[in-house]
Order: C-alpha cells, then sequence, then structure tokens
C-alpha cells in the first residue's frame, strides 16, 4: 500500500512541476501532451500492480478469514448450555465472530477496489482535463476489473471448462458399464442357455403327465358346473351351503394337485436354481455397474478439480505467482476455480438425485419440470 501512494504521490509531484513551467513553454499544448503519456501510462502500470498487488493481499486476507469465522462458527455451534463457562466462552467467541466478519468486509471491500486513477480528482482533474490522456489511458474503462471480479470470472471460466472436458456422458457410462461387467455377462449368457434346456426339459416331463393334468382339469370343470348347478337349484339353507363348500373343496383340491405337479416339473428340471442364479447376477452385473460408472465419476471429478486449478494457474491473470515460480496449490484463484467446479459437480449431481426422486414419485412416463434458467 505504501509504494502504491508513494507512486501516485510522485506522479502528482511532476505534474505540479510540470504545470509549473506552462506559462514559460512555448506550444504547451503540444508538450504536455508528450508529458502525459508517460505519467498517464505510468498510472495505469500502477493500477494494475494495485489491483494484482494489493488486491490480490487482501483477497487472500479474506479467504484466511473466511476460514476463521467457519471455525468460530462451529465452535459456537459445539458449545452445550449448562457447561462450566459456556456462558462467557459464547461471549467471547460472538465478540470474535463480530471482529473477523467486520475484518473480512474490509478485506473484501480492498480486494474489490479497481485501484483507477481515472476515477480519482488527480485522474480527472489533471491527467485527463489538463493533460488531455483519455480515461483508458489512466487506467479507467469499462473492461476495468477488480481482482475479486477478474479472480470470480477467472474461476468460472476455468470450471464451466473443466466441467466440458470431464463430464462422464451416457456413452461414456455405458462403454464403464459395459467393460466392467464384462465377465458378468459371459457367465449369464452361460446361465440363460442352461436356463433354455432346463425350459426344454420341463416341457417334455408336463408333455408326459398331460393326461395327470388332463383328469384333474375335467374335475375342476365338473366341480365348476355342480357349484353353478346347485347355486341356481337349490333353496337357501344349510343344505346348499354344504353342498356348495363340497364342490369349492374339490375345484381347490384340483387346482393345487396340477400346482404341486408343475412345481415338482420345475424343481426336477433345476429351473428354480437356475432362476435364483439369473437374478442374483443380475444384481450383481447392476451393482458391478453402477459402482463402476460412480468410480468414474469420481475419478473424473477429482481430474476436473485440478484441471479447473491449472487453467486457473495459468491464465495471464495469474503472471505475477506463476512467473515468480509460485505454487497452484498455494494460489488463491485456482483454488477458487477448483472449488466452483466441485460446488457445480455437487449442484449438478444433487439437481440429478431430485429429478430422479420426481420421476419415482409421478410414475413411469412422466416427466418432471425443468429448471427455470438462471437469470
Amino acid at each position: 500500500l505504501f509504494s502504491y501512494l508513494l507512486i501516485l504521490g510522485m506522479l502528482y509531484a511532476s505534474i505540479k512541476i510540470a504545470s509549473s513551467f506552462a506559462s514559460k513553454i512555448g506550444g504547451f499544448d503540444m508538450a504536455k501532451a508528450f508529458a502525459g503519456t508517460p505519467i498517464a501510462l505510468g498510472s495505469r502500470f500502477a493500477g494494475v500492480l494495485g489491483r494484482n498487488l494489493i488486491g490480490r493481499g487482501f483477497a487472500k486476507r479474506s479467504e484466511g478469514l473466511s476460514g476463521d469465522i467457519a471455525n468460530t462458527q462451529r465452535r459456537l455451534g459445539s458449545i452445550k448450555p449448562g457447561d462450566v463457562g459456556s456462558e462467557h466462552y459464547k461471549a467471547f467467541l460472538q465478540n470474535r465472530l463480530t471482529n473477523l466478519e467486520q475484518k473480512k468486509k474490509t478485506a473484501d471491500r480492498i480486494a474489490d477496489r479497481k485501484f483507477s486513477l481515472a476515477n480519482t480528482d488527480i485522474g480527472k482533474n489533471i491527467l485527463q482535463k489538463q493533460l488531455g490522456a483519455p480515461a483508458m489511458a489512466v487506467g479507467g474503462g469499462k473492461n476495468v476489473a477488480s481482482f475479486n471480479e477478474t479472480q470470480k470470472k477467472t474461476a468460472e471460466e476455468a470450471a464451466k471448462r473443466a466441467v466440458e472436458v470431464t463430464k462422464l456422458s451416457t456413452k461414456d457410462a455405458d462403454m464403464v458399464r459395459r467393460s466392467a461387467t464384462d465377465v458378468l455377462q459371459k457367465q449369464k449368457e452361460v446361465l440363460e442357455k442352461n436356463v433354455e434346456v432346463a425350459e426344454t426339459n420341463r416341457q417334455s416331463e408336463e408333455t408326459s403327465r398331460a393326461a395327470d393334468i388332463k383328469a384333474h382339469e375335467d374335475e375342476i370343470v365338473d366341480a365348476q358346473k355342480d357349484h353353478e348347478l346347485y347355486r341356481t337349484s337349490m333353496m337357501p339353507g344349510g343344505a346348499r351351503d354344504m353342498a356348495l363348500n363340497q364342490e369349492k373343496v374339490r375345484i381347490e383340491t384340483a387346482q393345487n394337485a396340477i400346482n404341486d405337479m408343475r412345481k415338482q416339473f420345475r424343481e426336477n428340471a433345476g429351473l428354480d436354481k437356475l432362476s435364483e442364479q439369473l437374478a442374483a447376477i443380475d444384481k450383481s452385473i447392476k451393482d458391478t455397474g453402477d459402482l463402476a460408472v460412480g468410480t468414474a465419476r469420481d475419478n473424473l471429478k477429482a481430474a476436473g478439480g485440478e484441471l479447473a486449478r491449472d487453467i486457473a494457474y495459468g491464465r495471464n491473470t495469474n503472471i505475477l505467482p506463476w512467473a515468480s515460480g509460485g505454487n497452484p496449490e498455494k494460489d488463491q484463484t485456482a483454488r477458487k476455480a477448483r472449488d466452483t467446479y466441485n460446488k457445480k459437480v455437487g449442484d449438478a449431481g444433487e439437481e440429478d438425485r431430485i429429478l430422479e426422486a420426481l420421476k419415482r414419485r409421478m410414475g413411469p412416463g412422466s416427466t418432471p419440470p425443468t429448471t427455470p434458467p438462471t437469470p
């Protein structure tokens, strides 16, 4: 901050000295234009330094204060009423939290400054009016952004690029699923062939016992006819109820005999065990595929966070830490890009879970509402 003020002071002093000779120099309008150029460019450079040194420093301080605030809030939440000294400790933490929040506001306010001489009295009245320097040359204009603004934009652009590169598409997910379940799928194919053979054997045995099944089916038909006859011809009373119940028992007995025979055919052919094995391998395929896709997404998410960090760190906005041999792990713009990426991925995952829950609740064939566009 002292260096920045020193530069402004020297610029102001040089302008005052130049102005004192204005009346003694012929063609001063031309001279002041030449004199104003290096001064304006110097002020522009001072603004860049202010944003990238002072603004960056206070942005880093704000980041550290955010961690202190979160830690203090956690400590406040862990206080149990009734503990010895809890009220004094709570008051101490609340006071600390207030001070930290105030310090963070101050740090944010400085990090949000554009350090543009064009917006000061010196820039407007002397450099622009007296020396005729344009606002852009002095470090003003619409494109000048504070360090916080530049950092946020850089982080969001890097996160967006990382999401596009590392997003697992439906096609990729299917490929991962097939690769992970390839062996299980082959085992399933063998089981399905065994099921076909067993079903053929079951049908053969049922065909050979067709006469027995037909006898029970005829018994059911006769019992149904008698049941209907008794219901329509007999007078209501105990005798009719007994006759109807007797025919109902005949129907149930014959049907149970058919069911038992067919159950025995399935067991003899081994269909029940094969069906259980087929259901188990289907579940195993689903679980293995889901796990593989989930792992792939987690790996891509981690890779995307590192990619977002590297993109943000390599941008021109980070030329100072990059040129000074800094570490992307310690650069706040790179960290912000990674956090922004992780938040985007997390938000997308939460939205997908909500939509899936809506689909299940609304039933098959339904169309859940879409997310409204961000204003």
